[in-house]
């Protein structure tokens, strides 16, 4: 995944007209732990398709939105997984 470089224009010093700048951030978002439906439909072991109807029903790993896109966080599915394991195993409880 690439990023566009984003570059403006700011005042120069002691007024020599405008110069231009690459913002440098300050942190930058951690995308690599963000997975495309297909990667986490097979880290999951599900259709693809399963995760999409999921998501329409508000069900499943929480995704996250971006750029009018849907990733879901390794993190989050991890943690949806936990809840799932916690939830089926009071049935189970001896």
């Amino acid at each position: 995944m690439t990023c566009a470089r984003v570059q403006f224009r700011v005042p120069a010093a002691h007024g020599e007209g405008m110069t231009t700048k690459t913002p440098t951030p300050t942190e930058a978002p951690d995308t690599a732990s963000l997975l495309t439906n297909d990667e986490a439909a097979a880290l999951l072991r599900l259709a693809p398709r399963t995760l999409e109807n999921w998501r329409g029903k508000r069900q499943g790993p929480r995704p996250t939105r971006l750029g009018g896109r849907s990733y879901y966080r390794r993190e989050a599915i991890e943690a949806w997984l936990a809840a799932e394991e916690a939830r089926n195993a009071e049935g189970w409880a001896s």
